[in-house]
């Protein structure tokens, strides 16, 4: 399970995404609306970000590995970008 992913996004800013799961699993992030949104990777210590380029909906894929007693994770959002 994620929380804190964002609901929206104004073009041209940027906005944080959850680093891992509830359970402790790092998370993956992509999209496949590239002329809607970008995914910038997690560099380091720092989160991936999600930046909106155009007026829609951005859909976003979180992937997790599993772990000890966990199974892998993974899920679909949609981000509105204003």
């Amino acid at each position: 399970m994620v929380t804190g992913v964002p609901k929206k996004v104004k073009r041209g800013k940027t906005v944080r995404l959850p680093r891992s799961t509830v359970q402790g699993s790092p998370l993956a992030w992509a999209t496949t609306s590239k002329k809607v949104c970008t995914v910038m990777r997690a560099k380091g210590r720092k989160r991936a970000k999600v930046e909106g380029k155009k007026r829609g909906r951005c859909a976003l894929a979180a992937s997790a590995p599993a772990l000890d007693g966990y199974t892998s994770y993974s899920k679909r959002f949609k981000v509105r970008v204003r």
